[in-house]
């Protein structure tokens, strides 16, 4: 795309003045009684910004003070696994014999959740979270 000497000089000057804050993390603010519904909203959001989903994530529970030195962003994914994994949301179901989890034929969720899960499970890795899901092998 050609951009104009102009607007590029409008660009330079406003970046020159300090106009320009940039937010070195990816920030989630979630309440805990929305938990799911809060941080499934956000990644939508932040899909169409894929760059931001490379930066180092900060949970924010509002309400609470705090700082996330790790133990708020390990208690997030597991709570919102928690809450994903469980045979009341829908979604997964877990198989009695071998305890693995996999897809429920029951679920009425759309693709679109199911890739918003995967793109958290990403976070959870890109972020060094160590998060408990007992998926068979075929999936890794």
């Amino acid at each position: 795309a050609v951009v104009s000497t102009q607007s590029t000089g409008a660009y330079e000057q406003f970046v020159s003045q300090g106009n320009v804050c940039v937010n070195p993390y990816m920030e989630l603010k979630v309440r805990r009684t929305h938990l799911l519904q809060d941080t499934l909203r956000q990644i939508q959001l932040y899909e169409n910004y894929p760059h931001v989903l490379k930066k180092p994530l900060k949970v924010i529970f509002e309400g609470e003070e705090g700082y996330d030195a790790g133990g708020v962003q390990k208690e997030f994914f597991l709570l919102l696994m928690r809450e994903l994994l469980s045979p009341d949301y829908g979604m997964f179901t877990v198989d009695p014999e071998s305890r693995f989890i996999w897809f429920s034929t029951f679920g009425f969720e759309n693709e679109a959740n199911y890739r918003l899960i995967g793109v958290l499970c990403g976070l959870a890795i890109y972020n060094s979270t160590i998060i408990d899901i007992n998926f068979p092998p075929v999936l890794y």
